[in-house]
């Protein structure tokens, strides 16, 4: 659902860039922030496809793409936020920054649990029942 309202924002972000009567400068700065809002959806949501499908068919090769991008989303927003302590000080925006680092965080060590989890053979439901009835009885 993110990844979609990320894609639409960006979409919405690039129109007003490209369409309303701004300056080139406020243009440029809109056009920029619709196009990383739409990369960012567009990542987002091919890693997390990804992520689906290698836990539905029980590979951790297609967790790989969703971990490396959460970690580097964390360095991306990471750096901007200790930039924007060296700049101004700690000001009360700076929250918003450490609440995104917190969950990214969070959905990055929930995706390295189940990394490990998949480590195992898939399991597979047994019921002992049927497999007593299969066997011939003499």
């Amino acid at each position: 659902m993110g990844d979609i309202f990320n894609i639409l924002s960006g979409i919405s972000f690039l129109c007003y860039g490209t369409w309303m009567p701004n300056e080139e400068a406020h243009k440029f700065t809109w056009v920029g922030i619709g196009k990383s809002l739409m990369l960012l959806g567009l990542m987002s949501g091919i890693c997390n496809v990804l992520a689906r499908f290698g836990i539905r068919i029980w590979s951790r090769v297609f967790l790989l793409p969703y971990l490396v991008f959460l970690i580097m989303l964390l360095t991306y927003v990471f750096i901007g936020f200790s930039q924007s302590v060296k700049q101004r000080g700690v000001k009360e925006v700076d929250f918003l920054s450490v609440v995104a680092i917190l969950v990214i965080f969070y959905i990055w060590q929930t995706i390295l649990r189940q990394w490990v989890y998949i480590v195992p053979p898939r399991p597979v439901m047994h019921d002992g029942e049927a497999t007593n009835l299969l066997r011939p009885t003499s």
